[in-house]
């Protein structure tokens, strides 16, 4: 990744200070500051500012037991280096991996405000030069084919021309956002088939469907879901299964090979 930073390159500068910065929205920044006056941001999250600091005096500033990985008094554009020493010296934990990303991205940072480019240049070069946007589909009964021929209306006629919606699956089976739902019933399986039958139906083929979750579902449920939705060809099926089951490693929302 870092081919593009040349040898001539090193040396305009050395790490001096890294600092966490919480957001009146509740999201986390950290700073990465050298000694020619340059710093670098980067986004972590909405963590615990104990733990970003803590995670910052592991990877920035030398208190752990590998001192030597420090990034203060190194040369912000080893970022190879850097992104080793962070991602693969320690054992891999979400949050860790958040400041890590965090730290990764102001240093990405630093190096296209030091070499006067963009990062995107740094990285090899733009793939696309426009990305399209998606936007959220209202909360209401989508069982309701009134009420879903009214939002989609309103959808359709929105200025800004989304073309992509997250239509959420909680709004079909009744429950509060990320409410854990395991289990779902033949009749819940039922809803979800028929809220996403008229959201295709009401949007039109001209329109990409995202079947939202938030990690509500285990794991026969999650492929019981995407049985349902299939006929509708969603864009793409989004955190469906529990933390803990993917904490265990299970795979999610893969149909199966056989029934038994």
């Amino acid at each position: 990744m870092t081919a593009h930073l040349s040898a001539a390159d090193r040396g305009q500068a050395t790490i001096t200070d890294i600092k966490a910065m919480r957001l009146d929205s509740g999201f986390c920044l950290v700073r990465i500051d050298t000694d020619a006056g340059i710093s670098g941001y980067g986004e972590c999250g909405d963590l615990d500012g104990d733990l970003v600091r803590a995670s910052i005096l592991t990877h920035g500033k030398g208190g752990a037991r590998l001192p030597h990985l420090q990034l203060v008094g190194k040369d912000p554009l080893d970022i190879g280096v850097h992104h080793h020493n962070m991602f693969y010296a320690y054992r891999q934990r979400p949050a860790h991996i958040m400041v890590c990303s965090g730290l990764d991205m102001a240093l990405w940072d630093l190096a296209g405000k030091l070499l006067g480019q963009p990062v995107h240049k740094l990285l090899g070069g733009a793939m696309r030069t426009e990305l399209e946007l998606y936007s959220h589909c209202p909360h209401f009964d989508l069982t309701d084919a009134g009420a879903w021929a009214q939002a989609a209306a309103n959808l359709k006629a929105d200025p800004h021309g989304f073309k992509t919606f997250k239509v959420d699956i909680h709004d079909a089976i009744g429950v509060e956002m990320q409410e854990y739902t395991p289990s779902l019933s033949p009749g819940d399986i039922r809803k979800i088939r028929r809220s996403y039958e008229l959201a295709r139906e009401h949007l039109g083929d001209e329109i990409d469907i995202i079947v939202h979750c938030h990690n509500e579902l285990d794991t026969p449920s999650a492929i019981a879901v995407a049985e349902a939705v299939e006929q509708i060809k969603p864009i793409y099926y989004e955190d469906r299964c529990s933390r803990a089951f993917r904490r265990t490693g299970w795979l999610c929302a893969r149909r199966p090979t056989s029934r038994s």
